[in-house]
């Protein structure tokens, strides 16, 4: 019995190394980023060891499910159909997930079952003898033996260059900063934030951020349609990462990808572009999956992903190139907020209203601000650890706000609700921008793409948002469902409609936009109409 323990160590140990190994290289060739060979050495004991202890269960159940006669005569392959058949029944049992308890355990157990019967009386046939060398306790230990030389050197081999979705192009020229990091929040509206006036301290990462550079406190959105602001974002054609790539600048986005296919027909000039929500090599293997259906570490949000990714892109980036990032933070409308935030953020202080629906429906959605905010301000750690900090210029902004406590006239376009289209924008970089500043004119977040290519010396015509002697056009926010446009001019707000004379809004008689548009009254309107 003792040799049929060992045995079944042995062979367990070295079946689920071997499976491991697969799994480990299918993993990294998904991967987009670098294939670190070195990944298979911290994979192989876990995989050895949960092997040998299946192989000793396996042994030890061995009698119940064979005749004696059986596995004294072909111990190896019958220890093979147990080892089969455990390991089909955990491929059903990750599969079935989502499924009840009582029906995964059953499908399970009932594969798995059916599998080591087939190969109990597979055994004794011509095709089991053939097999029969190949599950000797001699072959188990040079399969491990194998197993480790490899993981051994594949740890001292330099880590490979993944699959590229774009070559890089032309050598960088002399370029002003490290890179540029593009941050777009998911549905942060100015409002709600401490750097835009509000009460609750929902964002002391972006206000860190805007107090030591400039902040715009009227930028809007392009578009009503998040999807349409974040390929504003890219620009037009070629679009800003295509450009960045031409110049010779590393260019990388992390978030969802399918937006940016919709803006270019492609990856739009990424070099590499990764969804938090795609799994790492490690998420993608057998044995880490069934154990962490059994006992799951608190699961990171998807902002928290995307910043963890960011990072390992820094980090492995060519340091010879400057880096242009993309990096989206979502999460408002998909994750839950952390329960302590939402109940901190209910009412009950000086000048706060009654608890209802709005005001938890207020509540989560400035805890959900909070999380996004923390990963902003881990974003910022890891760039001071790595020293790229203050030679990166930081842009942060968003896709569009939320309107909770405002009220709207009847019939009023959604283009015009300021709580939607008004959004953050800051830029970062000491050395280039001062501390402090900020601008209050109208402006638009589709003039990025211009301003980036303006600093970067590699569009000289292109109007800034960062020169201060430029004047800045007026901020149109279109709703192409509807269609119409809103233009934000100074102090008035027009809105144009087909087939229709313009109406305006004077923000000097109606700060709160709480009344209709009217026609053109006086001559500051008429003007404003006139454009």
């Amino acid at each position: 019995m003792i040799r049929l323990l060992l045995h079944g160590a042995l062979l367990g140990a070295a079946l689920l190394s071997l499976g491991g190994a697969v799994e480990a290289a299918l993993a990294l060739r998904a991967y987009p980023f670098e294939r670190d060979l070195g990944f298979w050495l911290a994979v192989w004991p876990i995989d050895a060891a949960a092997g040998a202890g299946i192989g000793l269960i396996a042994a030890l159940v061995l009698p119940f499910l064979a005749r004696e006669r059986e596995w004294r005569r072909l111990p190896g392959l019958q220890l093979a159909s147990v080892l089969a058949g455990a390991g089909a029944a955990a491929a059903i049992a990750v599969a079935a997930a989502g499924a009840a308890a009582p029906l995964r355990i059953g499908l399970a157990a009932g594969t798995g079952l059916a599998v080591q019967q087939l190969g109990r009386r597979l055994a004794p046939g011509p095709l089991g003898w053939l097999l029969a060398s190949f599950v000797s306790p001699l072959t188990a230990v040079l399969v491990l033996l194998a197993g480790l030389a490899a993981g051994l050197v594949g740890a001292l081999l330099p880590a490979l260059s993944g699959p590229e979705t774009e070559p890089l192009l032309a050598s960088p020229a002399e370029a002003p900063v490290q890179g540029v990091l593009l941050v777009c929040l998911d549905r942060v509206g100015l409002d709600h934030l401490g750097c835009g006036g509000y009460y609750r301290v929902t964002s002391p990462g972006l206000d860190a951020v805007a107090a030591e550079g400039l902040l715009f406190t009227d930028a809007h959105v392009p578009s009503v349609r998040p999807r349409e602001v974040r390929t504003a974002l890219l620009g037009g054609d070629p679009p800003l990462p295509e450009r960045l790539r031409r110049a010779g600048y590393e260019t990388a986005g992390i978030g969802d990808r399918s937006w940016v296919r919709a803006a270019a027909g492609g990856p739009a000039g990424f070099t590499r572009f990764r969804d938090p929500d795609l799994p790492l090599p490690a998420d993608r293997l057998l044995l880490p999956r069934l154990l962490g259906s059994v006992r799951r570490a608190p699961a990171a949000s998807r902002a928290e992903r995307a910043v963890a990714r960011a990072l390992a892109w820094l980090e492995r980036r060519r340091p010879d190139r400057p880096f242009f990032l993309l990096l989206e933070l979502d999460g408002i409308l998909t994750e839950e907020p952390d329960p302590e935030l939402v109940t901190a953020f209910l009412p009950g202080g000086p000048g706060e209203g009654p608890l209802d629906a709005l005001a938890e429906e207020r509540a989560r959605y400035d805890a959900a601000i909070r999380d996004l905010d923390r990963a902003l301000a881990a974003l910022a750690t890891g760039l001071a650890d790595r020293d790229l900090l203050e030679e990166t210029l930081l842009v942060v902004t968003s896709d569009r706000g939320a309107c909770f406590h405002a009220v709207h006239p009847e019939g009023e376009p959604v283009a015009a609700r300021s709580c939607l289209t008004r959004v953050p924008l800051a830029f970062r970089l000491p050395r280039a921008i001062p501390a402090g500043g900020r601008r209050a004119e109208p402006i638009s977040t589709a003039a990025l793409p211009a301003t980036i290519l303006s600093f970067l010396g590699l569009e000289a015509q292109a109007p800034s948002l960062l020169d201060p002697e430029a004047p800045a056009p007026p901020a149109r926010i279109q709703d192409v469902g509807a269609g119409l446009v809103v233009e934000r001019r100074g102090r008035f707000v027009v809105l144009r409609r087909p087939d229709a004379p313009p109406l305006v809004r004077n923000l000097d008689r109606d700060p709160e936009e709480t009344r209709p548009f009217h026609p053109p009254e006086d001559p500051g309107e008429r003007a404003a109409a006139a454009g």
